[in-house]
């Protein structure tokens, strides 16, 4: 009787670590989402090896069909970055040419890849904090300001006229909003 409390109890104690590795992902973003005021949410996972998070859908209470899309707030804690996708019915794109790690394999020299991205980047060394009128530091800052940034980003530049930022590497990254009528 013993050794089988003893078994059950290792047992049970393997699939709650296993449950907390499994979801620390979610965990970890539900722990940051806890601490902004004033929001609903969801999140969007999908699976590899463990479960990951995709994306965070917010909503800002008392402002009906209010959108807050944001990727990367497993990096929030540790450094302080996270995207925005979506604000409103504004989605954001940005595009361009840098070195992303590709080589030529003929020469080995590094090649610049086109890329296309869904987001704007929100860290401390984003060139976007520069052009957007109110600090964005933390998710909180968002939702503070929701009102204020989408009409702001109502003004921003259309694809047929992007805007751009100099990038940390020195390169240009092209920036458009799209609007989704959401």
């Amino acid at each position: 009787m013993l050794w089988a409390t003893l078994v059950v109890a290792i047992i049970c104690g393997v699939i709650s670590f296993a449950s907390r590795m499994y979801y620390a992902e979610r965990y970890a973003v539900q722990a940051i989402l806890k601490k902004v005021d004033g929001i609903g949410y969801s999140i969007d996972t999908f699976e590899d090896v463990l479960e990951e998070v995709a994306k965070v859908t917010i909503t800002v209470d008392g402002i009906p069909d209010s959108r807050i899309v944001l990727v990367g707030l497993t990096e929030y804690e540790s450094n302080g970055s996270f995207a925005i996708t979506q604000l409103g019915k504004w989605r954001f794109v940005t595009t361009g040419s840098r070195f992303l790690g590709a080589v030529d394999s003929a020469t080995g020299e590094p090649v610049k890849s086109n890329y296309w991205g869904g987001h704007i980047a929100v860290d401390p060394h984003s060139p976007y904090k520069e052009i957007i009128p109110f600090p964005i530091n933390t998710v909180q800052d968002i939702v503070d300001h929701y009102q204020e940034l989408v009409g702001y980003f109502d003004k921003w530049p259309r694809e047929s006229e992007p805007g751009h930022v100099i990038l940390d590497d020195g390169s240009v990254q092209k920036y458009y909003v799209l609007d989704t009528g959401k």
